[in-house]
């Protein structure tokens, strides 16, 4: 887990989508009054739908305060999205976050995009503070331009990619790294440092994405995904990096078809996250036995993730790889197959954004994302700030990714061989 980041709120990791709430902010940006009625609007919302401890209820107390005597002082919209997403940074709590009406993330809900937008060829994983060229499509220009695994990825467009990340401002670049898009036909000026320390600066080209994305689901927008399934040593690995009801029967299928195997690995690294119920929903499929896998303690209330035993499920070795990306349904997910002895976790501490939360559009535009219950896993343990431990810590190294070798990939299978 890093520790540098002690309160992560990036965009995606949210457990359950509520949707939508009643509309919250004055829609008058020119109106400096009117962003002191919104900050107590947002205020009021937060303290109607989060169930605070005293402690928190004290201190946020104080945060509201000192918030409302700044929004007396703003001027502009933008001026409000950072004053808002600054006092949701000092309450120390993840799946709080205001985003602004030309936030390119959240737009209106269309599928226009998906065949406009392309990504860059590659993904980026992030080793001991710095960025590098993972999975490689080697049909795209940058592996003609000499651009390989292993290689770090500074910059693109003059953009820095952030080396350390202190508040959860910064977390929507640090959340969304792994696939780096924009539009088809356009070029994005990239600059690498490669194995041998020299430094390069190439336009690459945008080109399709080849994955999915998924479909919108009320104010939560399309999105881009993947899902892998694979057999090594007759070991079935499912890899997917969002929980998303797209990948829902295809996750079933995969793991019915797995009866003959030795075991299933499910590689949950940089997956951030989605639809907190599919996580029960999976596991109901490898289990003989109800059980429970964390619970939701709402302000008026309690859900549980409880585990219901499908026809015929699979009962054979499961494993479960994350890193420090695997953040909210997967830890949920992984935390209830690990508590459960059901399998075994594997890799780096994972984020420790595990609250419920919901999405609500604004009059004005806005979207308002915050948290509504806290989680705690099946023993009673808090994933909120603390992550979920792997039975087998390991870690990935800049050489691993040069010589193509997966060290958190290889214990699983070791394990599920017994060797």
């Amino acid at each position: 887990m890093f520790n540098h980041l002690k309160y992560p709120c990036p965009l995606l990791n949210l457990i359950i989508i509520v949707l939508p709430i009643a509309p919250l902010l004055a829609n008058n940006p020119q109106n400096t009054e009117s962003w002191a009625d919104d900050m107590e609007l947002v205020w009021e919302s937060v303290t109607q739908s989060f169930p605070m401890t005293e402690l928190q209820e004290k201190e946020w107390s104080s945060i509201r305060k000192r918030s409302l005597r700044k929004a007396k002082r703003i001027r502009s919209e933008i001026e409000f999205v950072e004053l808002t997403n600054n006092v949701f940074d000092q309450m120390g709590v993840s799946h709080f976050k205001l985003y602004g009406t030309q936030n390119q993330i959240l737009r209106p809900q269309t599928n226009d995009h998906v065949s406009t937008k392309g990504h860059l060829g590659f993904e980026i994983r992030w080793i001991d503070g710095k960025w590098y060229v993972d999975g490689l499509d080697e049909h795209h220009q940058a592996y003609d331009e000499g651009i390989r695994n292993g290689d770090q990825l500074i910059s693109v467009n003059a953009q820095k990619l952030i080396s350390k990340i202190e508040n959860s401002s910064e977390m929507i670049l640090a959340s969304q790294p792994r696939y780096l898009f924009g539009q088809i036909g356009n070029a994005a000026k990239v600059s690498f440092k490669t194995d041998n320390g020299k430094k390069r600066t190439i336009e690459l080209d945008y080109v399709k994405w080849s994955g999915i994305w998924t479909k919108p689901i009320g104010n939560f927008p399309s999105l881009p995904a993947k899902l892998n399934v694979v057999e090594i040593e007759n070991i079935t690995v499912i890899r997917f990096d969002l929980f998303s009801f797209d990948f829902m029967q295809s996750i079933v299928q995969a793991i019915k078809n797995s009866h003959d195997r030795d075991g299933i690995i499910f590689d949950l690294r940089g997956n951030r996250g989605g639809l907190g119920f599919m996580a029960n929903g999976i596991v109901g499929h490898m289990s003989n036995d109800s059980f429970r896998m964390g619970t939701m303690y709402m302000k008026e209330g309690t859900i549980n993730f409880h585990v219901f035993p499908q026809h015929n499920p699979y009962l054979g070795k499961v494993a479960v790889i994350i890193d420090r990306w695997s953040a909210s349904t997967t830890e949920i997910f992984a935390s209830g197959i690990q508590e459960s002895g059901r399998g075994k976790v594997f890799g780096e501490t994972s984020m420790g954004a595990a609250l419920p939360s919901k999405f609500s559009k604004l009059p004005n535009g806005m979207v308002l994302q915050q948290a509504i219950a806290t989680l705690v896993s099946a023993n009673g343990r808090s994933i909120e700030n603390e992550g979920v431990v792997p039975d087998y810590p390991i870690e990935m190294t800049k050489q691993d990714l040069i010589q193509g070798n997966d060290p958190l990939l290889s214990a699983a299978l070791e394990w599920i061989k017994g060797r």
